[in-house]
């Protein structure tokens, strides 16, 4: 559900910035999710069903696109990434 940690207060400023954008409605809300290096599947699970129940899926499936287009990604931060880090 919603994170009670803090991020409400950092974030309150562009919170409500964004929520004058959007006529009022709150469309943005900070989320509480593990932060055990898997936060982004977590955090992407939680917002599509609610609960982190896909979050291993998705990894898998993440993963799986990164292998698959390796190729596009280091022509796409060749800049920010050397060859010897992929």
């Amino acid at each position: 559900g919603r994170d009670r940690s803090g991020s409400d207060i950092y974030l309150k400023d562009t919170l409500e910035h964004i929520k004058v954008i959007n006529e009022n409605e709150e469309c943005l809300i900070p989320i509480h999710a593990d932060g055990d290096g898997h936060c982004l599947v977590h955090a992407v699970s939680r917002a599509l069903v609610g609960w982190e129940l896909f979050w291993h899926p998705l990894r898998v499936n993440l993963k799986q696109h990164f292998i698959d287009n390796i190729s596009k990604y280091k022509m796409q931060f060749q800049d920010f990434i050397d060859d010897s880090e992929w």
